[in-house]
């Protein structure tokens, strides 16, 4: 039993030897500070200084925090303020005690607007953790575009009218408008303007066989204000020289008699010479003789008709 205990006290001790071994016999100790908790502040107001009553007009927009210290508000250069796709930067305002920055307002009327503000120090660090606050804020920007200011913006003699397809006889209205909010500021009615009447222009030109037509038009609007049938083409009945034939001295010019019905027929003559160095065709049926011989000398129509005269020349 004696044995026993004494080897229990030796185990103990060999424990205690080797356990004391693993411990340093000396450890620094380093002390630092507890992280200190975000600073929790408040955002109390956040919004705009006045209705956007205009598409693209300048308004100022604010954000005021509550809890800031002067030492915080040192250490913070700007914030930036996000409102969906459009970006503001707001430096602080001593005066005010609130944040602010100029944006140009957008056409959201009536539009919900979900806002983040992100906090930044003066050498454009984000320092959003050394404070504890909500960054999403819900603000609303109203652009009514309704010059609610009494202020409206139109360009001078910009007038426009009202559609017509009837101008030459229906009267229309003109209007300047505000470019803001459209509203009418100045209206004239203009009267109808009257046909602008053209000369008489051919539609379809007039054959032997068939009657033509013709109208006159309006220059402005296109109407056809009158019309009227062109009668066919009268043609020769009858072609024939008064003499079959004559007898000219060499160098002498005279002109051929003929006669056609009816007179006022509208086919075209053409003269023709089977002999041309002998008698020449001049102008409105004359002729002259060039040397003895003898021509026969052909008139005829293009709708057909001829006739034909013998000429000699001595």
């Amino acid at each position: 039993m004696k044995r026993i205990k004494m080897l229990l006290v030796a185990m103990l001790c060999v424990v205690m030897v080797f356990g004391a071994a693993s411990v340093p016999v000396s450890a620094e100790v380093i002390e630092v500070e507890k992280p200190a908790e975000p600073k929790r502040i408040t955002i109390t107001d956040i919004g705009f200084d006045k209705p956007a009553y205009h598409t693209n007009e300048d308004i100022t927009f604010h954000v005021k925090i509550d809890g800031l210290s002067n030492k915080d508000i040192d250490n913070i250069g700007y914030l930036i303020g996000r409102l969906e796709r459009k970006t503001c930067k707001l430096y602080y305002n001593k005066e005010k005690d609130m944040f602010v920055g100029k944006m140009t307002a957008e056409k959201k009327e009536c539009k919900r607007t979900i806002t983040s503000i992100s906090i930044y120090s003066k050498n454009n660090e984000n320092i959003n953790s050394l404070y504890n606050f909500q960054n999403y804020y819900t603000t609303i920007l109203v652009v009514n575009n309704n010059c609610a200011d009494g202020n409206h913006t139109i360009y001078k003699d910009n007038w426009t009218g009202s559609s017509t397809n009837f101008p030459c006889t229906e009267s229309w209205i003109e209007t300047i408008n505000c470019n803001i909010c459209n509203q009418v500021i100045y209206s004239r009615i203009i009267p109808a303007l009257g046909h602008e009447v053209s000369d008489w222009v051919i539609k379809k030109r007039a054959t032997f066989s068939q009657n033509g037509l013709e109208e006159k038009i309006c220059n402005r609007c296109g109407d056809i204000l009158q019309s009227r049938t062109i009668p066919k083409l009268t043609p020769t009945s009858k072609l024939k020289f008064k003499k079959k034939s004559i007898t000219i001295k060499k160098g002498k010019s005279i002109k051929l008699k003929y006669t056609r019905k009816p007179t006022n027929a509208q086919d075209t003559l053409s003269w023709k010479s089977s002999k041309p160095k002998v008698v020449k065709i001049l102008k409105n049926g004359k002729i002259k003789g060039l040397k003895k011989g003898k021509s026969v000398i052909t008139l005829k129509t293009n709708t057909g008709k001829k006739a034909k005269i013998t000429i000699k020349v001595k």
